[in-house]
């Protein structure tokens, strides 16, 4: 069962990285106080405020933002499940991302891929 487990998570790290691999670097600074927007830095200390709704490039579109998390959603195109299938990889519709909330002192998170 343990071996499942870590097959099915590294099969799911590898298509994250395939998939957000052109994702500049992202960090979720928190919300926006008084707003139901979060903060995010884009790539080299570029922040930026987000709505549900806001599309990432190159991560997806923003479902739901917490204290603690921000919540990306990633759905795949035909070209892209089918590139997938053609390597022999299961497909799915949306990858769904769950991005930590940053301790100010930490490092953006490098794209996945």
């Amino acid at each position: 069962m343990k071996t499942w487990r870590a097959a099915l998570l590294a099969c799911v790290l590898w298509l994250s990285s395939v998939i957000v691999g052109h994702a500049q670097e992202l960090r979720y600074l928190g919300p926006s106080p008084g707003t139901p927007n979060g903060r995010i830095e884009l790539g080299a200390g570029r922040v930026h405020e987000v709505t549900v709704g806001t599309e990432i490039p190159g991560w997806g579109q923003v479902s739901n933002i917490t204290e603690t998390h921000l919540v990306v959603r990633h759905r795949l195109s035909e070209a892209e499940q089918e590139h997938l299938r053609s390597q022999g990889m299961a497909t799915y519709d949306v990858l769904e991302l769950h991005i930590l909330r940053a301790a100010p002192e930490s490092q953006p998170l490098p794209s996945p891929r």
